[in-house]
């Protein structure tokens, strides 16, 4: 859990159109309301930042390659973000805002009627919670596949890996695993 923190990676969308950065789950096994999202939509023909912040920043994708996204979200304790979105090499853009009653929550990576590959993943916690509600953070990996219909219905099983990549596959229904090793 984390109520402020740095967090970035790169995004190679090879199916559909829209990736994410997701903070603030309440529930990181049933992650079912409460949470928030900074994505990209190419369906949509944006960037966004939802869930909890009223009106939805937002900004038209402006010819950005869905292949060398990088998505960085800055996140501080009272709720205030800074979401910074572009080319991996290129000039970033930047939305701002405040999620309303901002506790904190889960961080992850969310693709919606998509497959991504997430790489070069960064998180800097800096979280401030009270004695009584301790941070914890488990690490990502440095890289990751994502596949995916419904946020709403991942309930990830995580396989622990020393690979450089690890794949996240639908298992049917609403169970999802993740894999590393895959061609």
């Amino acid at each position: 859990r984390s109520n402020a923190f740095t967090m970035e990676v790169d995004v190679n969308i090879t199916e559909g159109g829209s990736a994410a950065l997701v903070f603030g789950a309440a529930n990181k096994t049933v992650p079912v309301g409460g949470w928030s999202g900074a994505n990209v939509n190419y369906n949509d023909n944006n960037f966004r930042v939802f869930g909890g912040v009223s009106p939805e920043p937002q900004a038209a994708i402006k010819g950005e390659d869905r292949t060398k996204l990088h998505l960085k979200l800055e996140m501080e304790t009272d709720g205030s973000f800074v979401y910074s979105f572009g080319e991996q090499d290129g000039t970033p853009r930047t939305l701002t805002g405040r999620i309303a009653n901002w506790k904190g929550g889960y961080v992850g990576l969310l693709t919606f009627q998509s497959a991504a590959t997430f790489s070069n993943f960064q998180f800097e916690d800096r979280s401030n919670f009270d004695a009584e509600d301790t941070s914890t953070v488990e690490p990502l990996p440095a890289s990751c596949e994502v596949s995916g219909t419904d946020f709403r219905s991942l309930r990830p099983e995580l396989v622990e890996t020393d690979a450089d990549t690890v794949h996240m596959q639908s298992t049917g229904g609403d169970h999802f695993a993740i894999y590393d090793g895959m061609d």
